[in-house]
């Protein structure tokens, strides 16, 4: 018997064969050879599943062997003539097919491959490209990241970020609008923009996001208002009378102010002879 690398070959003429080594044997009867297979190793079955969008298709599979070299894709029109249009290699699981035509129906199906050979096919995924809801402009979002939004004041700035979510292809620009007329654009993420409205009225904020597949848009109206200082508002007080033997006596009231918050408001009481300060505020209950 000799060896030739991973083959086995003998020239003898028994038809019973002991095979030390795990192969596959082909037994010919008579004076011929024996040849000793090296298994593939591959496993078939893979999951195929495709996702359909406009002007491409997206294919993903299960990945269900350790020695392959690559993965090789079919495709088909009739579903029943196949032609390999794409080769990836190993431990690949997903392929873009961007050679499509809108509303063609498509068959695919994928095998692993090695030196040795190729494995069985995967299910077959059909569909049509442009029959799903995936487009760009159904999943695209923008949104105003720390726009304040509501009212303003004259001179008041209001910095803020553009987020962009959910585009299928790269961004190339961000532009800012203020009633219409464009104020800034950015080309690069982050998206900084900044508001400072100068004068009292109505405005509407708007970005427009360009992609390399559409354009889209986001609105925001504001106010801009001169805020009058009101004065502070206190219930009336109740007369009270304090014995000598009493030290103190608490005075009930309620105080408001609609620009200042109560925690930040100073609060001074007089008699007819002593003044409190601030110091003594804790000496109110309001």
């Amino acid at each position: 018997m000799k060896n030739f690398g991973d083959e086995f070959v003998s020239r003898v003429f028994p038809q019973r064969f002991t095979v030390a080594k795990k192969q596959t044997a082909l037994v010919c009867h008579g004076f011929g050879s024996v040849k000793f297979v090296r298994s593939l190793g591959l496993v078939i079955g893979m999951i195929l599943a495709a996702t359909f969008a406009q002007a491409q298709i997206t294919l993903t599979w299960n990945d269900n062997s350790s020695n392959e070299n690559g993965f090789k894709i079919e495709r088909s029109i009739d579903g029943a003539s196949y032609a390999q249009i794409a080769v990836v290699g190993e431990n690949v699981s997903t392929y873009e097919d961007v050679t499509v035509v809108d509303s063609q129906t498509y068959t695919y199906r994928v095998r692993a491959f090695n030196e040795y050979g190729n494995s069985g096919y995967s299910n077959a995924a059909t569909g049509s490209s442009g029959t799903t809801s995936t487009t760009e402009s159904d999943t695209v979002a923008i949104s105003f990241s720390g726009l304040q939004g509501g009212v303003y004041e004259p001179g008041q700035s209001d910095a803020f970020q553009v987020v962009v979510d959910g585009a299928k292809s790269p961004v190339k620009s961000v532009q800012f609008f203020v009633n219409g007329t464009i104020v800034s654009t950015e080309l690069q993420d982050p998206y900084d923009f900044s508001f400072q409205p100068t004068t009292e009225g109505r405005y509407t904020l708007k970005v427009m996001v360009t992609t390399e597949l559409g354009v889209y848009e986001k609105s925001v109206d504001v106010a801009v208002e001169e805020r009058v200082n009101t004065f502070p508002t206190i219930s009336g007080l109740s007369d009270i009378s304090i014995q000598e033997v009493e030290s103190s006596k608490i005075i009930e009231f309620v105080i408001g102010d609609a620009e200042t918050s109560s925690d930040s408001l100073v609060v001074e009481a007089s008699s007819s002879n002593t003044t409190h300060s601030s110091e003594c505020i804790n000496c109110f209950e309001w």
